[in-house]
C-alpha cells in the first residue's frame, strides 16, 4: 500500500511542522519551495526533498522518510485531523482470488489453490 503509506507520511510531516513552526509553517510551504525550483529548472528528487524537511525538522525529518521509505507505516497522532475526521484502526483484508491471475484473461482457471474461498466457491480447474 505504497500510496496510502505516503499520504499518512505527508499528514504526520504537516502536523509536524505545523507544530514545530507554531503554526506559522506547513507543508504547503515545502511543496511551494519545490514547485519554484522546478520552475527554475533545477533538480528536484528525494535528497532535495530531504534537505527541505531537514531545514524545518531537524535529524527527525529524515528518520521519518526513512520510516515510510522502508515500508514501514507512519501513525501520525489522533487529532491531526481533527475536527473533520476521526482515526480508527480496522483489519486490513488482502483479496485472494485463489487461482492464478492468468486465468482472468484466458477464461479457464488454472493453478487453483486447495482450500481458498474459490475452490469452496465451487470453481474447479478443467482437465
Amino acid at each position: 500500500m505504497p500510496y496510502g503509506r505516503g499520504l499518512f507520511y505527508l499528514i504526520d510531516l504537516n502536523a509536524k511542522i505545523s507544530s514545530a513552526r507554531r503554526g506559522r509553517r506547513s507543508l504547503d510551504d515545502l511543496v511551494l519551495a519545490v514547485l519554484h525550483r522546478w520552475r527554475d529548472g533545477e533538480k528536484v528528487g528525494v535528497p532535495e526533498w530531504l534537505d527541505l524537511v531537514e531545514a524545518e525538522l531537524g535529524v527527525t525529518g529524515r528518520d521519518d522518510f526513512a520510516v515510510m521509505e522502508a515500508g514501514r507505516w507512519t501513525i501520525p497522532a489522533p487529532d491531526v485531523l481533527d475536527p473533520h475526521f476521526t482515526r480508527e484502526q480496522t483489519q486490513e483484508y488482502v483479496t485472494e482470488l485463489g487461482f492464478d491471475l492468468a486465468s482472468l484473461e484466458t477464461r479457464i482457471v488454472s493453478g487453483l489453490i486447495a482450500g481458498w474461498a474459490a475452490e469452496e466457491a465451487g470453481i474447479r480447474e478443467v482437465m
